[in-house]
């Protein structure tokens, strides 16, 4: 008897064993991180085609109150000076508005020739100091001499001080013309050329588009924007060089969460990003990814940010982008300050939604 009750009880605790090994795993599944294929791929052709549908012509409001922000598409598009590789113009200086050809009264003013748009924690300081290293490549007058927070922040006035809103008139003076002017050299025609470039890094306009209500040609009360911040610099600056860094997705945004004081421990970033990926999945059944990326403004919870990168390779051209992947620098990566413009960094070709990212120039 005691045999077939020990038997029984043998049994019985390994069935409990089995059901508690099934719930195990069924949690495990539940609760693990899906893969980004379930996230994104499923609806990018949606995605795409919503974006694609872009207006031919922008409307410009009129009345505009002073202050909202600068209507950028609305502006007069410049045009170059061609002796200068960096792209640059002269206006009037002061008061003064003469048509007349010579520079003497006349201020130069540049733009960046490139822009490290992202993204957040991969070395785009990093990188942007090894570029600066270079005799013709200078710095800006913005933070860390690298990042100007234009596009993304100070034109809506957010981090200015006492919230004025920078306009591309202000923008265009964190760059140093002056330098850029003054250093010219003679071609075989013997005309004077300038050949120094200026860039700026501004990794959050890869991904932080929150204020593109603010936007003039958007409708306010819409649930998805028509125009987003690639737009704008497309009509500012049609033939910029955009550099994208990337990075191992795991550690670039342990990396992100860590310094950004969201969390202290691998248990909290674990829950919170199960967190922000259950958010992005209620939201998705309701909505499009574009309308919870931006009606919703989850572009700043979610745990990847790659579908951000299609607002710059549908509307810029494609030989404008160089993709970079980045990984731990190595301890004698700043060895001498003259070397680093030598060494050529190995340059990918990435397919994106079907679209080929080639390095530029």
């Amino acid at each position: 008897m005691k045999h077939i009750t020990r038997s029984f009880f043998g049994l019985c605790l390994f069935g409990v064993l089995v059901i508690l090994i099934f719930h195990q795993i069924d949690l495990r599944q539940k609760y693990t991180q899906p893969s980004l294929k379930a996230l994104f791929v499923h609806n990018t052709e949606v995605f795409v085609k919503e974006y694609t549908v872009k207006p031919e012509t922008y409307s410009c409001p009129s009345n505009i109150s002073s202050t909202r922000v600068e209507d950028i598409l609305c502006l007069e598009k410049r045009t170059f000076l061609k002796n200068f590789k960096n792209p640059c113009w002269y206006e009037p200086s002061g008061k003064s508005q003469s048509s007349s050809s010579s520079v003497q009264n006349k201020t130069l003013r540049c733009l960046p020739y490139f822009h490290i748009f992202g993204v957040c924690k991969t070395g785009t300081t990093d990188l942007f100091f090894r570029l600066i290293h270079h005799p013709q490549i200078l710095p800006n007058a913005g933070v860390q001499r690298k990042e100007t927070w234009f596009w993304s922040w100070r034109r809506y006035g957010e981090q200015s001080s006492g919230y004025t809103k920078m306009t591309l008139k202000q923008f265009s003076r964190m760059f140093d013309a002056q330098k850029i002017g003054e250093t010219k050299m003679s071609i075989k025609d013997g005309t004077q050329y300038s050949d120094l470039i200026t860039g700026h890094g501004d990794p959050m306009d890869f991904w932080d588009h929150k204020h593109w209500r603010d936007i003039h040609q958007n409708d306010p009360y819409a649930n998805v924007p028509k125009v987003m911040t690639p737009h704008l610099v497309k009509h500012v600056l049609p033939n910029i060089k955009l550099i994208l860094l990337l990075r191992e997705p795991a550690e670039r945004l342990y990396s992100h969460y860590y310094h950004g004081g969201y969390g202290r421990t691998p248990e909290e970033f674990h829950h919170d990003v199960i967190a922000g990926i259950q958010r992005l999945n209620e939201c998705v059944e309701r909505n499009s990814y574009w309308g919870c990326l931006y009606g919703h403004n989850l572009t700043s919870t979610l745990p990847d940010k790659s579908l951000c990168f299609t607002n710059f390779i549908i509307t810029g051209k494609l030989h404008r982008f160089l993709v970079m992947t980045s990984s731990k620098p190595a301890a004698n990566s700043l060895e001498t300050s003259n070397t680093h413009y030598e060494t050529t960094p190995t340059i990918k070709s990435v397919t994106f939604l079907g679209y080929e990212i080639r390095s530029c120039c």
